[in-house]
Formats: C-alpha cells, sequence, structure tokens
C-alpha cells in the first residue's frame, strides 16, 4: 500500500504530492542549513525524487554546496 501525503509553501503557490512513506527524518546543524532554515538546524523528511509530483506552481531553485562537497538543490517558493 502506498501512502500518499500532500502539502505546499505557507502562501499556498507551490503545491505537491508524495506517494512514499517517509521513513527517515534528518535534522542538520551545518551553517549552510541554518542559514536556509533561519534556525539551529533544518530538518527534512528523505524521500525519492521520484515519489514527489509538484501539482501546482514552480518552484525557485538554489544551488548550493554541502560541507561534504555534495550538490544541494534547495527548492523554495519566490514568493
Amino acid at each position: 500500500m502506498t501512502q500518499t501525503t500532500t502539502g505546499g509553501c505557507l502562501c499556498g503557490a507551490i503545491r505537491y504530492t508524495i506517494n512514499q512513506a517517509v521513513e527517515v527524518v534528518s535534522a542538520c546543524h551545518c551553517r549552510h542549513c541554518q542559514k536556509a532554515s533561519g534556525t539551529g538546524a533544518s530538518h527534512n523528511a528523505l524521500v525519492s525524487a521520484g515519489a514527489v509530483t509538484f501539482t501546482a506552481g514552480k518552484t525557485k531553485v538554489y544551488t548550493d554546496t554541502a560541507e561534504s562537497g555534495n550538490t544541494l538543490y534547495r527548492h523554495f517558493c519566490g514568493d
């Protein structure tokens, strides 16, 4: 059975559906995540990219480099 989760940004311009159960939630305390979230940590529900469908709006994307050297694509509402 597939679990479906829906959500979106605060203003409602971006809407999404996730067709996968969230099995891992991560809290990152690196400086990049602190600045991106405006808090002491960024909390993230990890799912495969193919499980996410944007049903309304278009995200803006900021490309960042993690302390690990990996490329991060931070999607956010531009409104």
